[in-house]
C-alpha cells in the first residue's frame, strides 16, 4: 500500500470529475444521509472561509481491482422528506471501466455528493404524506440571500447562525428578488465576464447593500473556480480488503460499521434475500451467534477464509448452495448434541466450529466414520487455546491440511500441527491453570458433561477451601511446604463444578473431609465420582498427595477426550 502526498483541487474540478464518472463510490459505503440543513451549513462554512476536512481517495487500477468488483456512481439527484431529511436512495452497483473511473472515494462521499447536487445535480422535496416511491416531489433549489437586512432578520440562533443565509427551498414560485441560485454561478456568462454577470445578478439588491452582495458573489465564484479547497490524500496499491479496513477506521461518526455490516451490504447486491435467510438461521438454530459466523464459514467453504469480505462468486455460490450449507450446520449441531455439547456454548467463540462444519460439508454422507476425531480436534483447539491468536491464518492452515485427506480430519493430521499435538508436558501445563482462566472453565465444563444439566446453575468450587490456605499451616505441616500448597490451592486440580446453591449454602467454607462426611452414602458416592475425588485421605494435611493424584485423574480423563 502506497500513500501519496496530499493534493488540492477546486470544487469545480471535483464535481467535473464526478460528472465525467472519474470518481465512484465503493459498494461498501453507506447511503447518502445528510439533511438539507447540513448542505446549507456546508456552503455557509465555505463562504466563511472554513476549511473542509481532508478527503481520502482510493486509486483504482488493473492490479487492485477485478472484473466482478462493483462500484456506484454518485447520486445526481437528492430527495428529502417534508422535514428535509434525506431519503435513503438505493445506489445502482455496476462494474466500471477502469480507464474512466479510477478513483473511489473512501472518505468524503457526503460532502462531494452535496456539492455536486448543488451545482450540477438537482434537489426534490416530498410533501407531507407522500411515499418515497411517489414521483410527485417538488423541485427545490439552493439559494444565497444577498440582502444583509434579510439575513439579520432571519437569524434565530446566534451560535448556529447561517451567516450567508443559504436556503434550500421548494417555494420556487415565491423566489425573492434578492435570492441568487448557487448553481447559476456556473452559467457561461460568469466565465465570460464575471464582473458584468455579478452586476446583473445584484440589480434588485438595494443600493446600500450592493457592495455586500457583490462581495458575496465574488467569494462564491472564487471558492468554486479558483480556491483549491478540496484537499485529498490518494492511496495506491491497495486491495479491496485493505480499503474496507481503512473505511471502517474512518467511520467513527454515528453508528460504527463492522465488517459484517459491510459484507451484508455487498452480499445483498448479489443475493437480495440473504439477510432474511441469515436471520432465520440465526433465530432458529444459532441463537446468540452473529452474522460474522455465517460469513466466515462461507469464506472457509467457498473461498479464502483469511479474506475480510465475500465477493460476487462466493456470494452466488452461497446463495445457490444454501440448503447444503444449512444441512452441514444442522449436522454439526446434531453431532455436538449427541456428545452432550450445547451449540450455544460456542456463541461467542465460534471459530473453533468452522473446521468441523467445513469437513462435514464435504463429507455429509460419511463424516460419522471420523466424528470422534472431529470432537477430539474440538477439545484440543479449546484446551490448548488454538484460536487465541492469528485466527484466520489457523483456519486456513486447517483447511489446507484437511484438503490433503479428502476434507477429513485424522489423528496424524492433528499431531502434525504443533499447536494441536498432545504431549505429556502440555497436559501437565493444563494443571497450572487457575480459577478465572478461560481454559479452566472449559476443561471443567467438558469433563462434567455426563452429569451437568441446564436446569442447575454451577460455580467453580475450591475442593479444599481457598480460605483455609490464607491462615497458618496445620500442625505438622512445615511452613515451606505450606507456602508451596498455597500456590497450588487455586489451580485446576483443586477445582470442581458444584451446584451454586450447594456452594453458597451447605458446603460454604467447610473442609473437604467435613463436606464429604456430611453427605449420605448415595450423595457421597455421586459427589466423589462427579468431582473426580481420588481415594486418599481428604484431610488438608494430606493436600500434597490429594493434589498429585487428582492431577493424574484429570490428565487421564483429558487424554480420553483428546484421543
Amino acid at each position: 500500500m502506497k500513500i501519496l502526498e496530499t493534493k488540492t483541487i477546486t470544487i469545480f474540478d471535483a464535481i467535473s470529475n464526478i460528472e465525467k464518472g472519474k470518481y465512484v463510490i465503493p459498494i461498501f459505503q453507506r447511503d447518502y444521509v445528510w439533511d438539507a440543513h447540513q448542505i446549507e451549513n456546508l456552503w455557509d462554512s465555505l463562504l466563511k472561509g472554513f476549511p473542509i476536512n481532508n478527503f481520502l481517495f482510493w486509486s483504482l487500477d488493473q492490479n487492485n481491482t477485478t472484473k466482478d468488483m462493483l462500484f456506484c456512481q454518485f447520486l445526481k439527484s437528492l430527495t428529502f422528506n417534508s422535514q428535509k431529511q434525506a431519503d435513503n436512495i438505493q445506489y445502482d452497483p455496476q462494474t466500471i471501466d477502469i480507464s474512466i473511473s479510477n478513483i473511489a472515494v473512501l472518505d468524503g462521499q457526503q460532502r462531494l455528493t452535496s456539492l455536486y447536487s448543488s451545482l450540477l445535480g438537482s434537489f426534490g422535496i416530498r410533501q407531507k404524506g407522500q411515499r418515497r416511491s411517489s414521483c410527485e416531489q417538488i423541485d427545490a433549489r439552493l439559494f444565497i440571500e444577498l440582502n444583509p437586512e434579510e439575513i439579520k432578520s432571519n437569524e434565530e440562533d446566534e451560535d448556529d447562525a447561517n451567516e450567508y443565509q443559504i436556503i434550500l427551498s421548494d417555494k420556487t414560485s415565491k423566489i425573492k428578488s434578492t435570492w441568487f441560485e448557487i448553481k447559476s454561478i456556473l452559467n457561461p456568462k460568469f466565465k465570460n465576464d464575471k464582473n458584468k454577470a455579478i452586476e446583473q445578478a445584484i440589480e434588485s439588491v438595494p443600493n446600500k447593500w450592493k457592495e455586500s452582495a457583490r462581495s458575496s458573489l465574488l467569494k462564491l465564484y472564487e471558492i468554486i473556480f479558483n480556491e483549491k479547497l478540496i484537499a485529498f490524500t490518494e492511496i495506491k496499491d491497495m486491495n479491496q480488503d485493505e480499503a474496507i479496513n481503512a473505511f471502517i477506521r474512518l467511520n467513527t461518526g454515528g453508528k460504527k460499521l463492522s465488517k459484517s455490516d459491510i459484507t451484508m451490504s455487498m452480499l445483498k447486491i448479489y443475493w437480495p434475500d440473504s439477510e432474511t435467510e441469515f436471520r432465520c438461521l440465526l433465530n432458529d438454530k444459532l441463537e446468540g451467534f452473529s452474522r460474522e459466523f455465517i460469513i466466515r464459514t462461507a469464506l472457509m467453504i467457498y473461498d479464502d477464509v483469511t479474506k475480510s469480505t465475500i465477493n460476487k462468486i462466493t456470494a452466488i455460490r452461497l446463495k445457490d448452495d444454501w440448503q447444503k450449507f444449512c444441512k452441514a450446520l444442522n449436522e454439526t449441531i446434531e453431532l455436538l448434541m449427541n456428545k452432550k455439547i450445547r451449540i450455544s456454548h460456542f456463541s461467542k467463540r465460534w471459530n473453533v466450529l468452522i473446521p468441523i462444519i467445513y469437513s462435514i460439508y464435504h463429507n455429509l454422507n460419511t463424516y460419522k466414520n471420523f466424528e470422534d476425531i472431529l470432537i477430539a480436534y474440538l477439545y484440543r483447539a479449546i484446551f490448548f487455546g488454538f484460536f487465541y491468536s492469528s485466527t484466520t491464518n489457523k483456519l486456513q492452515k486447517l483447511k489446507n491440511e484437511m484438503n490433503k485427506i479428502n476434507y477429513q480430519m485424522s489423528l496424524n493430521m492433528l499431531n502434525e500441527i504443533r499447536e494441536l499435538k498432545v504431549t505429556e508436558e502440555r497436559l501437565k501445563d493444563l494443571m497450572n491453570y487457575k480459577k478465572g482462566d478461560k481454559i479452566t472453565n472449559e476443561i471443567l465444563y467438558f469433563l462434567s458433561l455426563d452429569w451437568i444439566n441446564s436446569s442447575n446453575h454451577f460455580d467453580i468450587d475450591h475442593l479444599h477451601p481457598f480460605d483455609r490456605f490464607t491462615r497458618w499451616p496445620p500442625i505438622g505441616v512445615e511452613l515451606e511446604k505450606w507456602n508451596d500448597w498455597k500456590k497450588k490451592a487455586n489451580s485446576l486440580p483443586n477445582l470442581s463444578y458444584l451446584i451454586k446453591s450447594f456452594n453458597r449454602g451447605p458446603k460454604g467454607n467447610k473442609s473437604l473431609r467435613e463436606w464429604v462426611d456430611d453427605l449420605n452414602e448415595t450423595e457421597k458416592l455421586e459427589y466423589l465420582k462427579q468431582a473426580f475425588i481420588p481415594n486418599v485421605d481428604l484431610d488438608i494435611t494430606n493436600f500434597e498427595e490429594f493434589y498429585k493424584q487428582r492431577s493424574q485423574i484429570l490428565i487421564d480423563k483429558i487424554k480420553i477426550l483428546l484421543k
